[in-house]
């Protein structure tokens, strides 16, 4: 691991400075070896079937789920991840054969700080810039929504300028992100036009809905970057000028602030929820277990406050 600190005085006037702060830290770790010489360790069984997974040889914290069959750019397949997810001839994707992959890391890349602070004669204004790059995080709650048609790619038109849910003999249908097994574009669009119908399909009978793991997505369609910038906290203080302390020979100092925290959620890439607010620590899944999937996420609080500080 490595963590840096920086202290800077960018300005100094009479009555005005600038203070910042600026934290940096990386951890980088192997699983060097497990009990009883076993290859791989569930840190935790996730609902849905997924697993936060401890390997030999990798970093502690896979996430393992369903993945695609995929077409590298030399127009091969492969399983892996690498190149573009496979859609069969009737516009389906291809999931992969084996049940769980690698298919997430929570380990973020880096992740730190920045904390300015004005001051201005007897006034002080702090604000708190965190952040976090990398690491992955699967949504549950993105998962099974879409299996009832409530994320945003359930919705919207398709190329044909028609509702992705409407029948495909009216020009509706869903277009899978995917190629061929050619490596070309996949261009055949999927009957979306009943959530609880089905229909022949290339000898095969499909459902007519095509969204989410418990139908023709894999899980890894559902896997986001935990990466966020916060305005995590902001404080202004005024300190009571000597002149109004005068008359309270016990009193020393008095400082009056407002407080805010988890003000403004700057960015993020997991929709419709925090990357913070997975599930509970306090939950069946312990410590350790409680990163890197999220479900049930509330709204995050913004607190307010107001604080007296007295000195003696």
């Amino acid at each position: 691991g490595v963590e840096l600190t920086l202290n800077l005085e960018p300005v100094k006037a009479r009555n005005f400075t600038w203070d910042i702060n600026v934290n940096w830290a990386l951890n980088r770790n192997k699983v060097l070896s497990l009990y009883n010489n076993q290859p791989s360790f569930i840190v935790a069984s996730y609902q849905n079937a997924m697993q936060l997974v401890a390997e030999k040889g990798k970093s502690l914290g896979i996430l393992r789920g369903s993945d695609y069959e995929y077409v590298n750019k030399n127009g091969q397949l492969d399983s892996v991840g690498q190149g573009k997810p496979l859609a069969d001839a009737n516009g389906y994707p291809v999931l992969s054969s084996n049940k769980t992959s690698d298919i997430g890391n929570i380990n973020p890349d880096w992740f730190g700080g920045m904390n300015n602070t004005f001051h201005y004669k007897s006034w002080a204004l702090n604000f708190l810039i965190d952040m976090k790059q990398g690491g992955q995080v699967y949504s549950l709650d993105q998962d099974y929504g879409a299996s009832g048609g409530l994320t945003t790619h359930t919705g919207g038109y398709n190329k044909n300028g028609v509702g992705v849910r409407a029948p495909i003999s009216a020009g509706g249908g869903y277009l899978f992100p995917g190629v061929t097994a050619d490596g070309k574009p996949n261009a055949v669009l999927i009957d979306a036009s009943d959530i609880d119908g089905s229909a022949s399909v290339g000898g095969v009978t499909r459902l007519k809905y095509p969204w989410s793991s418990l139908h023709y997505e894999a899980q890894r369609t559902y896997v986001y970057s935990a990466s966020y910038i916060k305005l995590r906290e902001v404080n202004l203080t005024w300190s009571m000028p000597a002149s109004i302390l005068k008359g309270i020979s016990f009193c020393k100092g008095i400082d009056l602030s407002l407080t805010g925290r988890n003000l403004w959620l700057i960015h993020k890439s997991l929709p419709d929820a925090d990357p913070e607010q997975g599930i509970p620590i306090s939950s069946t899944y312990g410590a350790n277990g409680s990163q890197g999937f999220q479900s049930g996420a509330y709204p995050i609080f913004r607190t307010y406050g107001f604080n007296v500080k007295v000195k003696f």
